[in-house]
């Protein structure tokens, strides 16, 4: 028995260590995976430089080209006239009808006269040497300086044709250089993303799971560690008596002494191995189409050579936000605020989620949070989506010293299932499928759960609008649960509202990129990301849709959105920084007026707050901007209703150029942006579906009497 013990003993100690040094095999296999991360970060950083260079080569060979193809174009024009000339030389010199005319001798004409005259107009001058080996100014010395016009045009024009076609050909080489360059690029960065990711997922995994199962191991060890120190001390009290039974009997005295002694239990003492910390692991968002990547790599670029700026996706990796949303400047916030990607173990509906930490404080819907720009806080679709973020994250405790937190903050986090009036309590389960979804919402109006069955406390359904029931206008908090299923359901906090909460989950806002009906199979909507702070709270990209020029035109930006026009020079920043000029064969922007004219014109700053130019709106009546000094457009050539064309490849915010131009701009490729939302309403978030109806208020009883009829006089008209 003591040798089942001490192996007892062994046994447990040796597991305890098994365990931990499988926990750590998690981390080393994660930084061998990020080994192989760091061979496509040297790819990525050795051809970032090399594609910057070479866009501004490419850069250098389209203003050549450009430049070239001008002087061409002023050829072809002077080669036309020239020739034109020719032409006409022809026609006077060599038609006999007008040559009948030149030989005609006037009735009065002296004969000596005619003759030189006649002379003069064939031959040319006297004593002068024109071409063809007459005088000059003859009809041979004029048709043959303007045949020779005709060729040299033709032969200047000729040579800058073949100028223009040389440099064209190497400004497609150095652009296809640069493409290459630019993929290789795309491509190490995205590979290093990826890897990096899923070493972060199949680690964030290991880690977790080996570290449940040890600690389930360690609760175990625990107990058998008590029982097996009791077990030991009886042992040695029945081997004490066992040697005093050596002599045939046991005396007293003997028992006494046996129940007396004291045994050391330290050699059972287990050495429980500190558990390995979660090691920091995290995506980089240096990878094609993040904010990060566009303002690193793209936004440096010259004007004329952006390349392919959303050319090449990480297919591997859903792209997420993670800076916070500046808001108004309400206090220090921005100094501690943090964002971080969440790392899933798991599939989750909404696609990515994010961690902020030490943000604004928030308790419902009205308050401003700090979640970036394009996402809200989180509410998942289903009990998979819980079970994913349970396996993936730690619940985020709340500072105890921190009054406003004292109730329930270490236990609930908030999520994004509210009501904006007094519920009523229902025996239907907890989610968007049923009616309890016509009372609750989140703020994209997308779907969430909470429960497939109803949640009781205390025999009393939750949630309800009684005495110390739910609050209007408050976020519910959830407890989250590492073993959520059947059994052991999601449990929520419906009391009054849930502390003020300044570390939250996000997730991206839910919009529709589906086009309009009507529009053509081949129409695509697609979001563009935003590399910062946008007005409107969206950008989608519609190519291959239905061709518009007017405001008055169905066009196929998604239900809830419109053609783009950003309100601020801060707007074209971000713009600009995030897309580029769209030509399908125009690039069309949602700046339109009611009448033919240009309003304001030329005179004044093209912009909706200045007075001049307020006959100009846009469909949703949203502040728009476009320069803030004056142009030279529009000058009147504009038609009610037509949008404004934009010119060129604006090098800043400041350089956006643009024409009205007799209603000719038109394309069937958009930016579109979400519609204002009305006073109170919150910028940037279209509902991907109509707010939920308020629930039907039950009929009203007829009353037992008749009710008299009003006078005709007396009722109205409707």
């Amino acid at each position: 028995m003591i040798q089942k013990v001490l192996q007892a003993h062994t046994n447990n100690q040796k597991k305890l260590r098994e365990e931990v040094e499988a926990i750590n095999e998690c981390g080393r296999t994660k930084d061998e995976q990020a080994l192989l991360a760091r061979s496509q970060n040297m790819i990525y950083t050795a051809t970032s430089p090399q594609h910057k260079l070479c866009r501004s080569g490419e850069a250098g060979k389209f203003t050549e080209k450009r430049d070239i193809h001008n002087e061409m174009k002023d050829k072809l024009k002077l080669k036309e006239l020239k020739c034109k000339e020719f032409a006409n030389a022809g026609r006077m010199f060599a038609t006999q009808k007008a040559n009948a005319e030149v030989v005609k001798k006037g009735g009065s004409e002296e004969d000596e006269s005619y003759i030189r005259r006649v002379t003069a107009t064939f031959c040319g001058q006297p004593n002068t040497h024109g071409r063809g080996g007459a005088g000059q100014k003859g009809f041979l010395d004029e048709y043959l300086l303007a045949k020779h016009e005709c060729e040299v045009a033709t032969k200047h024009y000729n040579d800058q044709v073949k100028l223009y076609k040389k440099v064209s050909y190497e400004y497609a080489n150095d652009k296809s250089k640069c493409d290459s360059l630019q993929d290789k690029m795309d491509g190490a960065s995205c590979k290093r993303a990826t890897l990096m990711k899923d070493a972060c997922e199949s680690y964030s995994e290991c880690h977790m799971d080996r570290k449940r199962s040890h600690e389930e191991t360690v609760k175990m060890v625990k107990t058998e560690e008590h029982d097996r120190k009791a077990e030991w001390r009886g042992l040695m009290r029945m081997q004490c008596l066992i040697k005093a039974f050596k002599d045939g009997r046991v005396k007293n005295r003997e028992i006494k002494a046996c129940r007396k002694a004291t045994h050391s239990t330290d050699h059972l003492i287990i050495d429980y191995p500190q558990i390995p910390q979660f090691q920091v692991c995290s995506v980089p968002n240096l990878y094609p189409a993040t904010p990060a990547y566009k303002l690193a790599e793209f936004a440096p670029l010259p004007a004329f050579a952006k390349g392919k700026q959303d050319a090449n996706t990480c297919v591997g990796i859903i792209e997420i936000n993670t800076e916070p949303n500046p808001g108004p400047r309400d206090g220090n916030h921005k100094a501690t605020c943090h964002c971080e990607r969440v790392t899933l173990n798991g599939p989750y509906s909404a696609g990515a989620l994010v961690k902020c930490t030490k943000c604004r404080s928030i308790t419902g819907p009205r308050d401003i949070n700090s979640c970036p720009e394009g996402t809200k806080l989180f509410s998942p679709r289903s009990e998979l989506d819980w079970k994913t973020v349970a396996a993936s994250v730690e619940l985020m405790v709340q500072d105890p010293s921190d009054e406003r937190n004292s109730r329930n903050a270490s236990e609930y986090v908030i999520v994004d299932v509210s009501s904006p009036r007094t519920v009523k309590s229902s025996d239907a389960p907890m989610n968007s499928h049923t009616i309890q979804g016509v009372s609750w919402h989140t703020a994209d109006h997308s779907a969430w759960w909470l429960r497939d069955t109803v949640y009781k406390q205390n025999g009393t359904i939750q949630p309800h609008g009684g005495a110390k029931g739910y609050t209007k206008g408050c976020y519910l908090g959830v407890k989250l649960s590492r073993s959520i299923s059947a059994e052991t359901p999601l449990e929520f906090e419906s009391r009054g509202c849930m502390p003020n909460s300044d570390s939250y989950f996000c997730q991206a806002i839910e919009r529709s990129m589906l086009p309009k009906p009507g529009s053509p199979e081949a129409c695509k909507c697609d979001p563009v990301v935003l590399t910062g702070h946008y007005s409107a709270g969206a950008l989608i990209k519609c190519t291959n849709c239905l061709d518009v020029s007017k405001s008055t035109q169905k066009n196929s930006c998604p239900m809830g959105t419109k053609l783009f026009s950003p309100q601020s020079s801060a707007d074209w920043k971000t713009f600009l920084a995030s897309a580029g000029p769209l030509r399908s064969p125009h690039w069309i922007i949602d700046v339109t007026r009611p009448q033919n004219g240009c309003g304001g014109c030329s005179k004044h700053s093209m912009k909706s707050s200045t007075p001049a130019q307020m006959t100009w709106k846009t469909a949703d009546g949203s502040p728009w901007w476009l320069r803030s000094t004056s142009f030279s457009e529009p000058n009147g050539d504009y038609k009610a209703n037509c949008y404004l064309g934009l010119k060129s490849n604006p090098v800043n915010e400041q350089g956006i150029k643009f024409n009205d131009w007799n209603c000719n701009f038109h394309s069937n490729a958009y930016f579109c942006q979400p519609v204002a939302p009305p006073p109170g309403g919150t910028p940037g978030m279209p509902a991907s579906q109509p707010p939920s109806p308020p629930p039907p208020s039950p009929p009203k009883r007829k009353s037992a009497r008749k009710a008299k009829k009003k006078p005709f006089w007396k009722r109205g008209f409707r």
